[in-house]
Formats: structure tokens, C-alpha cells, sequence
């Protein structure tokens, strides 16, 4: 049922993405600091050199909202991630402010705050990075902006066979709301790494 009062977010399926993946230290390489203005651009030329080195686990939020009002938009969209073992227990000693997939790219050092908000209109849908994995590597990592400052912090690593999360959102017009638990495991027959919802 359609909140008529604001937007409406569902949560989609989760799934794994196989990404190029360029750490803030190799725009060195370029100078050190990027301007903003040249900074896609060099982006889009380094990745095209690259082959994916990451995978990352995504799941989409949808604005479910058909009429496309500025009441209907959802601002300023929050996500917070819990991560658990199969025993049901925590795992991460804290809860993770989500990045959104397609915010920037820490540029020049720069933590601040404002790739954790999104605005999501009628009929669109905004992916939240949750964990990432390096193709030659074996265990999952959270992932957040804070993620740059080192790729694999030993108190942000995930339980290596299985994990489940599960995500809250908030924001402006619209209903603070958590997820169904979902589960990533990986099939030691078939060699593939899935994402699903879980039970």
C-alpha cells in the first residue's frame, strides 16, 4: 500500500557486482590533489585500463511513489546497515552508515558526510553498497565512505562463508523503515558468490 502522504521505499533484491574498484591513493599519480571538475574524467580514464578488482554486495531502494510531485520525493534518504553471523549475533561492533553506490568517490582526502544522504524521486531507485570483497581474497569486508582510508580494517571483516544484514532508512517525507534480513553466502560447489533474501 502506497503511503499518499509522501514517498514510499521498498527494498529490492540483493546482488553482486564484479567492479573496477580505484583506490584514492592512485590519483597520485595525477598530482595528488584532483580538481573536482577533471575528476570523472580522470576516473572514467583510469578504470577503462583496469579489470575488475572488487566485488561488492548492492542492494536497491525504490521510491515506489507513481506521481511525480515534490511531495512525493523522499530527501535526504539515510541508510544504516546491521550485520549478522548465522547464529543471529552481531557482527561489526558498530552499526554502519551505508554509502550510497552512486555518490562520489573520496576525493582529496575528503570524509565529509554528504555521500550518507540521497534524495530518491517518484519511480527512481538509489543502490546501497553493503559489503566488498577482493576478487583474489577471501573474506568480506562493511563498506562505507569511511572504507577509503584502508580497504580491509580487521574490525570491519565479515564472517568468510556466510553473513546476513539487514538495512535501516530515514529521511525527510518519508517512513523510517528496516528491512527484511538478508543473507550472502557462497556455494562451495558451484564457486559463485549469490546475494539473497534470506529465510
Amino acid at each position: 500500500m502506497l503511503w499518499l502522504g509522501g514517498a514510499s521505499l521498498e527494498f529490492g533484491e540483493a546482488k553482486i557486482e564484479n567492479k573496477v574498484f580505484i583506490k584514492p591513493s592512485s590519483l597520485h599519480s595525477h598530482g595528488g590533489t584532483v580538481p573536482v571538475q577533471m575528476y570523472d574524467q580522470i576516473m572514467q580514464e583510469m578504470k577503462e585500463n583496469e579489470s575488475p578488482n572488487r566485488f561488492f554486495v548492492l542492494v536497491p531502494i525504490v521510491n515506489i511513489q507513481k506521481s511525480r510531485t515534490e511531495n512525493s520525493k523522499a530527501k535526504n534518504v539515510f541508510a544504516k546497515i546491521t550485520y549478522y553471523d548465522l547464529r543471529g549475533a552481531k557482527v561489526c561492533v558498530n552499526d554502519t552508515n551505508a554509502r550510497w553506490a552512486n555518490s562520489r568517490q573520496i576525493l582529496n582526502n575528503d570524509y565529509s558526510s554528504d555521500v550518507d544522504f540521497i534524495d530518491i524521486p517518484a519511480g527512481a531507485k538509489e543502490f546501497v553498497d553493503i559489503a566488498m570483497r577482493n576478487v583474489s581474497g577471501k573474506n568480506w569486508f562493511s563498506w562505507n565512505r569511511y572504507s577509503y582510508q584502508s580497504l580491509e580494517y580487521r574490525e570491519n571483516k565479515l564472517p568468510e562463508q556466510c553473513f546476513d544484514f539487514e538495512i535501516s532508512i530515514s529521511g525527510d517525507n518519508v517512513y523510517k523503515k528496516t528491512s527484511p534480513r538478508y543473507r550472502v553466502f557462497f556455494d562451495d560447489t558451484q564457486r559463485v558468490w549469490e546475494a539473497s533474501r534470506s529465510f
